[in-house]
């Protein structure tokens, strides 16, 4: 079965305020149009403005990181779309405005609160059959009430009970846990542009997603009550539900699995923790362009049997430009420099995952508070060495234990009261320390908990903590077939511009890997990659009594190569000269910027691209 994909509306682009979820539904039910998806993208809360001047042990590193990259990202969703006619923003601060750049460029909108909307959007209301109003409460049911009846949406504080919607005449289910920001009508706006059923259903409770990893490490360990916690989770959340009349359901979840208990129907997932928004429009978009035919394959041949053979030859015959890492070619430096500089539109990977192991630490310093503390961490490094020079580059991620003897994220470590800036400011500082030889470190490495990562050729992991992929209007879609590779290390993936990836929520055993990829990839290049996924999971439980694969993305999404290989390859080497000529272009006007590493790194990948290539010519034409 096909799905019908939205247009997307190009007439308004919504930039709203993370924070303001019942300003954002207002304005959505003035301008909502049935079977059409309106772009929103939310933009969380920053404390300081652009300008403001960068302070030793800056506690504002990550909001400055986070807001500049919501601009950049902005600026190529919007040039992904073909530019639009009108911007919209809502309820934004001073702070966040100063980091956006688009209103330069396109005509601008500031709607800050309720009385301001008639005014400039009266004229999209003439149509509305009345007024529909609700509590902040019951936002997310009045909007979908709003939107389905065609009126205009009100806010107030009255006390008012509202049901859901009926099931009857659509064709999925989009499932929303309901948090208190504009996610939510990010999401209601998703599911009714492609005819869905949005239900709200309750959201998970404070560090309830920390418990979810716990009980899956039990259950891994063959304790069955972890199990058997989490199926009750799920359940108590969706028991009510009657899916045997749907054709597809999308969980937007910050990490319950509830497709373990959703078997009988094609099952998605949506995370709501890494910005769904731009997710959702990347699927979208993806699926009205060109998608580019190039395929990065990762395996340091592991396994006596593997999926990868069977699938180079596949995507040879569909006429993929392939990027072969194999066996001593799998290393972490040249997954690293792939992802981060390669242009592909599928990568496989097939190696193992879970745990690494990595070293105790402690430091003791002094906060930006100005007082005297105690951190534990435990510490895990990913080395990827150069093939070219004497160097390397060196991941670090801290996992935090305890803070002045108290368990991180306790109930205990809340009520002590340090402030966000003080949490921010704790990596910044602990890598000074580093620098400064302060940090004690264990002799013994230990497993640690949650880690997670992609082992490569000897034995050297891939943590997967980048912050871009080669080109944010490709949209990759990434098939993880290692263990444990649905959470921690699908992170970067799914919040650099990946449309779609498939995980593992804990162990698998190589032989249902093997045949869950086969099972896969034989089905998805003629239907969506939700279909060939429930094909493949139907396979798996034959055997198993729950699947341990999980598909984050829309239902909607497809894998369609249409270009013979050689267009392809044109395509690739393009792009990655491209690149090198930005990046030596920036380079020159920065003229004090003297790392080249980079530089580097593109010019050696397309020398070895180069020198690489051994596809064949294809048997069958586009």
């Amino acid at each position: 079965m096909q799905f019908q994909l939205p247009k997307i509306r190009k007439d308004f682009i919504l930039v709203v305020n993370y924070d303001k979820p019942d300003l954002v539904a207002a304005i959505l039910s003035y301008l909502y149009v049935e079977n059409e998806y309106l772009p929103i993208f939310s933009f969380h809360n920053v404390s300081i403005a652009k300008t403001t001047p960068v302070i030793r042990h800056d506690p504002y590193v990550i909001q400055r990181r986070n807001a500049n990259q919501f601009n950049k990202f902005l600026e190529d969703a919007i040039e992904g779309n073909g530019g639009c006619d009108t911007l919209i923003y809502v309820g934004l601060t001073p702070n966040q405005l100063s980091f956006l750049n688009v209103h330069n460029i396109y005509p601008t909108i500031e709607l800050d609160d309720m009385g301001d909307i008639p005014t400039y959007l009266g004229g999209y209301g003439i149509d509305k059959t009345g007024e529909l109003i609700c509590s902040e409460g019951q936002l997310g049911n009045g909007l979908i009430h709003a939107l389905t009846d065609n009126q205009i949406l009100s806010v107030d504080n009255i006390a008012v009970v509202i049901d859901n919607i009926s099931q009857e005449g659509f064709e999925g289910v989009v499932l929303i846990e309901d948090y208190p920001n504009s996610d939510k009508v990010v999401a209601i706006n998703y599911a009714l542009s492609v005819n869905a059923w949005p239900l709200l259903i309750a959201p998970l409770e404070d560090r309830e997603d920390e418990e979810i990893l716990y009980l899956l490490e039990q259950w891994n360990s063959t304790k069955a009550s972890g199990r058997d916690i989490l199926l009750d989770k799920i359940s108590r959340r969706i028991n009510h539900i009657d899916f045997s009349n749907l054709s597809f359901a999308t969980f937007f979840t910050r990490g319950l699995p509830y497709p373990l208990l959703v078997t009988e129907i094609p099952a998605s997932m949506v995370n709501l923790i890494m910005r769904p928004d731009f997710f959702i429009f990347n699927a979208l978009i993806a699926e009205t362009k060109t998608q580019l035919g190039s395929a990065a394959i990762f395996s340091p041949s592991i396994f006596k049997d593997e999926e990868t053979d069977d699938l180079i030859n596949l995507l040879e015959f569909e006429n993929y430009y392939q990027r072969k890492m194999i066996g001593k070619s799998a290393t972490t430096y040249n997954l690293k420099n792939t992802i981060e500089s390669y242009p592909f539109g599928l990568m496989h990977i097939c190696s193992h995952g879970g745990n690494v192991k990595g070293r105790d630490c402690e430091l003791v310093f002094r906060g930006i508070d100005g007082i005297v503390h105690k951190i534990e961490f435990k510490l895990v490094l990913s080395i990827a060495f150069s093939p070219f020079e004497d160097s390397h580059h060196v991941e670090t991620v801290y996992y935090f234990r305890k803070l002045d003897n108290l368990f991180w994220r306790s109930d205990e470590l809340k009520a002590k009261g340090y402030s966000h800036e003080f949490y921010a400011s704790l990596s910044t500082i602990i890598s000074q320390a580093f620098d400064k030889k302060l940090v004690v470190q264990s002799k013994e490495k230990v497993d640690v908990p949650n880690s997670r990562s992609i082992q490569c050729y000897n034995n050297w992991n891939y943590l997967a903590n980048f912050n871009q992929f080669s080109s944010p209007l490709i949209y990759p879609f990434i098939f993880n077939n290692t263990c444990w590779s649905w959470s921690k290390v699908s992170t970067s993936f799914l919040v650099c511009g990946c449309r779609a990836y498939i995980g593992t929520l804990k162990e698998v055993k190589n032989t249902f890997a093997v045949k869950f990829a086969q099972i896969f990839y034989d089905n998805v290049f003629s239907t969506n990659i939700i279909n060939a996924f429930h094909l493949a999971n139907q396979a798996y439980l034959a055997y198993n009594d729950y699947s341990v694969y999980i598909f984050w993305g829309l239902h909607l999404s497809t894998l369609k190569n249409r270009q013979p290989v050689n267009t392809n390859k044109t395509a690739v080497l393009k792009h990655i000269s491209g690149n090198f000529n930005y990046l030596k272009r920036k380079l020159e006007e920065v003229r004090f910027y003297k790392d080249k590493s980079d530089l580097k790194d593109i010019s050696w990948l397309l020398m070895d691209v180069l020198k690489s290539d051994t596809n064949h010519i294809p048997r069958s034409s586009p």
